[in-house]
Formats: structure tokens, C-alpha cells, sequence
């Protein structure tokens, strides 16, 4: 289970317990339901939404590295409440507290303005991994008992892989890739704090989220990363615990780099180039959305018990995974919530698949509304120059080309504007 809905939630109750923030006001406590957790935050709802999503965070982390729950210190999130509106969000802060043989981790951050969803996750995640690591750590009658380091790609990657949703992670890592000055492996891993701005932030985390996948890949992927948090704690710095557990992979730093530069092909099969025009895409995905009887896909609720509905939904998930690959990339993140509302449908999940399928249209609605006014400036263009001396329709056709990329630049983001800076 995916804690993406659980974050929905959490957003909401940051918001509204921002909006009614008073700087005095006592904090609430939560326990979560393993006892990991415990939060203090203002307001009756929010103090259990941030164990909640905690909870289901750490549950996706347990199936990702196959371990079973056996945590030994707790983990504390405060929540609490500035004295003053800020413009951005307060940074996370993380306090490591060696009391006996027990270690307690500390979350703690401030609203207004609302915490950042994906920063959380972040450092939630790496604190699951300090826990696992530090548990094999020796405490008894040493003083200078220091924590392990996790490297900030390995908690930002594992968090950005359990939270889903790569459909705007892949064109990021692929455009990277694909610039004149790549990021190589090392660099990722260098990285020890988030970068400052939008744009830079959103590339590592499409490298890092890459980078774990494709360590993942590996033959025994899974039990190679578990074994890289346990060497952690035996080894004095990152490298030479990563060297321990992947030299049978990677003869040196050199072969390591290779590996990682053929990574985006991977994506590539992944993300295929465009074979559908936007129509095409668009009239077979209405094809996929309307099952026997001109019933629609985002009205199948009542019919979740019915035997046909399985079978129907088995064969459109082959449908939607092939329109995925080949469709128009304006559609791609519409099918990707089609899918998962799909297997929320089949798993019989239904508050899950209503919220999911009501995005999937939203979006959809928006991207055809996008495509409508592409065609009004190609329209523009065809009714106002198809008639003229080819000289003075292509004067014509040029200044309506300039139009549409005066719009299409309205439509870029600042990653593409960054990334944009190595490709010259």
C-alpha cells in the first residue's frame, strides 16, 4: 500500500492546522500503531496523520528492502508552531540521542507554511535507515558512541521509489542524461544536502530515485542494499562500506560509471518514443474507458463483485500498459493513474479508486484542453496563410510559429530552463 493517500491527508491537516496555528497552543501525542512513532503536534488530527503516514512510509520501506519489523529505538516527530508566517517551509531538523543502550531520533519541524510532503518522506525514510543500521552498532561501556552516516541519494531514492509515481521522475533522468555535461554516479552520491533551488533539486532527485532503482536491478539487488546498511556500521566512511558489498559488480570506479551512464537505455525502454499522434492516443484511451454495456470506467464501483468486471479489468490492463508505451507523452501521467485506479478496482479498494479515477479525469480533461489550443493556433494558421503566395504564407506560418512557442515556453518548467544551460 502506497503512502500516497495517506500523504493527501497529511498535506490537508498541515494546511489546516497552519491556518489555524496559534503560537501557544499545546501539542497533542499520537502512538503509532507499532509504537515506533511517536508525535507531538498541535491539533486533535494531526499528531495521528503524522504516524499514520510514517507508518505506512516504513511499511513500503520493509517490503522494498525485505525486512522484517524488528525496530529496537523509537522516533520521535514534533510538529510545531512558528510565531510568524514564513515564505518558504522550515527545514526538517534530525537529532540523534544515545540515552543508554537506547537511541532516540528526532524529528522536528515548524507551520506555517506546511511542511513539504516529499522532504518529510525523505527524512523519514533516512531515519528508518539509521535505525536499521545502528542497531548492530555497539553501545554497553563506549562514550564516544557516534551514529552512522546515510548518504542523502540512498534516502531521497528509496523515498521518492516507495512514494511511486516516476512518470515525472523518468523525463528528468533521461533529459539529464542526455545533456552535454551528465551527471556521473559519483556526483549523485557526493551530494550530502539538497539543492537550493527547484530546478536542481528536482534533477538529484530524479538521479538518486535512478540510481537505487538500477542498484535494485542488480542480482540480488535487494539483499545487496540490506547488506550495504549493515556494513555502515562497521565501516568509517560510505565508500568503503558501497566497495564491500558491489566489487563483484563493478571491477573500479571507472566500470561503476559505465554501468551507470547505460542506465537511462533502461528508461528508454520504459518510455519509448511517441507512435500515437494525441488523437489516436486520445480515441483509444475513451475505448479502454468504456467496458460492455457503455458503462465508464469511473462508474464501475457498484459493480466490484461481479465476476465479469475482473476478467474485463485484466484484459484493459494490457491495453492500458501498451497505450502507456506508445501513446502521445501528454497522456502518459493520465494512464498512469488509470492503471493504478485499475488494480485499486481489482484489489476492491474502493475510496482509493474513487479519489484516484477523479484525478485521472481531472488531469485528462486538462491535458485535452491543452491540445484544444495547440489546434487553434495551427487552425489560425491554416485559415489566415492557406490561400496566399507560398512567400507570404510562409511569413505567415513563421509568425504563428513563433506564437505557439511563445506558448509552448509559458508551458516549460524551471528544470527544463536548467537543464537546457548544458545542452548549448
Amino acid at each position: 500500500m502506497k503512502p500516497r493517500c495517506a500523504g493527501w491527508l497529511l498535506t490537508f491537516l498541515l494546511l489546516v492546522t497552519a491556518g489555524q496555528a496559534e503560537t501557544n497552543a499545546p501539542l497533542n501525542t499520537a502512538i503509532s500503531v507499532t509504537r515506533q512513532f511517536t508525535a507531538y503536534a498541535p491539533g486533535r488530527t494531526l499528531p495521528a496523520a503524522l504516524c499514520v503516514f510514517a507508518e505506512r512510509l516504513k511499511h513500503e520501506w520493509l517490503i522494498q528492502l525485505d525486512l522484517p519489523d524488528t525496530w529496537r529505538d523509537p522516533i520521535v516527530l514534533v510538529v510545531r508552531e512558528n510565531a510568524r508566517t514564513n515564505s518558504f517551509p522550515a527545514p526538517l531538523n534530525l537529532t540523534i540521542t544515545q540515552i543508554g543502550p537506547v537511541v532516540k531520533y528526532e524529528i522536528a519541524g515548524s507551520i506555517p507554511p506546511p511542511i513539504e510532503e516529499r522532504d518529510f518522506a525523505t527524512v523519514i525514510v533516512r531515519v528508518l535507515c539509521l535505525e536499521a543500521a545502528n542497531r548492530t552498532r555497539p553501545y554497553g561501556t563506549v562514550t564516544n558512541w557516534q551514529s552512522v552516516v546515510i548518504p542523502l541519494w540512498l534516502a531521497r531514492g528509496l523515498s521518492e521509489s516507495i512514494q511511486g509515481r516516476p512518470e515525472w521522475l523518468i523525463p528528468v533522468a533521461l533529459r539529464a542524461a542526455n545533456s552535454a555535461r551528465p551527471p556521473g554516479a559519483a556526483d549523485v552520491m557526493r551530494v550530502t544536502v539538497m539543492p537550493g533551488d527547484e530546478a536542481s533539486g528536482e534533477l538529484f532527485a530524479a538521479n538518486a530515485w535512478l540510481l537505487t532503482k538500477s542498484l535494485l536491478r542488480l542480482p540480488n539487488g535487494t539483499q545487496k542494499l540490506r547488506l550495504l546498511l549493515g556494513k555502515l556500521a562497521w565501516t568509517t566512511t560510505f565508500k568503503e562500506a558501497f566497495w564491500s558489498v558491489y566489487r563483484n559488480d563493478f571491477d573500479d570506479e571507472m566500470a561503476l560509471e559505465k554501468w551507470w551512464s547505460l542506465q537511462p537505455a533502461r528508461l528508454a525502454t520504459i518510455v519509448t518514443l511517441q507512435n500515437l499522434a494525441a488523437t489516436e492516443t486520445a480515441q483509444r484511451l475513451t475505448a479502454l474507458l468504456t467496458f460492455p454495456g457503455g458503462r465508464q470506467f469511473n462508474a464501475l464501483e457498484r459493480f466490484s463483485e461481479q465476476p465479469w468486471l475482473r476478467a474485463e479489468l485484466t484484459q484493459r490492463m494490457v491495453g492500458f500498459q501498451s497505450l502507456y508505451a506508445k501513446g502521445h507523452p501528454m497522456y502518459r501521467s493520465v494512464i498512469a493513474l488509470y492503471i493504478e485506479a485499475a488494480n485499486l478496482l481489482t484489489a476492491e479498494k474502493l475510496s482509493r479508486y474513487r479519489r484516484v479515477v477523479q484525478e485521472a479525469d481531472k488531469q485528462r480533461a486538462g491535458v485535452e484542453n491543452q491540445l484544444r489550443e495547440i489546434n487553434v493556433v495551427l487552425d489560425r494558421a491554416e485559415e489566415k496563410f492557406g490561400g496566399q503566395p507560398a512567400t507570404n504564407a510562409f511569413q505567415g506560418y513563421f509568425r504563428i510559429l513563433e506564437e505557439a512557442d511563445k506558448f509552448e515556453k509559458q508551458r516549460r518548467n524551471p528544470i527544463s530552463d536548467y537543464l537546457d544551460k548544458f545542452d548549448r
